[in-house]
């Protein structure tokens, strides 16, 4: 009795292969090593002479030697990610002004009017301390959840 040929079996199912799964787990690896600053394991992704001058056979080169070329590809966008060496937890706390927030949740909804004067009343008593980029986006759902984005030209956010 015959069967599908395995790989055909793994095509149908949307299943990548094992070479590319492998070859994408070394680069993301690769990509996390190279932006922490002092990760012991950094050594197996640094040239060295042996992997320029040492012959290796197909499948057995080093890590080195298989993320050399992605590496110099994302370099530039590897520099802008780098991980801080000052933890998260030792961030200073960002004081947040909750006001509109509490205005617009409450269950007996403000006329709108008045939700935008006050809106426009608290960008003006916070102007001096930072800048919001005027193209901002903002849409609300049908069941009435709203989302915003917005740019911060000084902190590039």
């Amino acid at each position: 009795m015959r069967s599908t040929p395995i790989h055909a079996l793994l095509q149908e199912c949307g299943e990548v292969p094992l070479s590319l799964r492998r070859r994408k787990l070394q680069l993301l690896y690769a990509i996390k090593l190279q932006t922490s600053r002092n990760n012991l394991a950094k050594s197996i992704i640094a040239n060295s002479w042996e992997t320029h001058y040492r012959r290796f056979k197909a499948g057995a080169e080093p890590i080195s030697t298989i993320v050399s070329e992605y590496l110099g590809i994302v370099k530039g966008l590897i520099e802008e990610q780098m991980i801080s060496d000052t933890q998260p937890w030792h961030f200073h706390h960002t004081n947040t002004d909750m006001e509109l927030r509490k205005l617009i949740s409450r269950p007996k909804k403000d006329n709108p009017e008045i939700i935008k004067c006050y809106a426009l009343e608290l960008m003006d008593k916070y102007k001096d301390n930072f800048k919001i980029f005027r193209p901002t986006d903002g849409s609300t759902t049908e069941n009435g959840q709203v989302g915003s984005a917005y740019y911060i030209p000084e902190i590039k956010m």
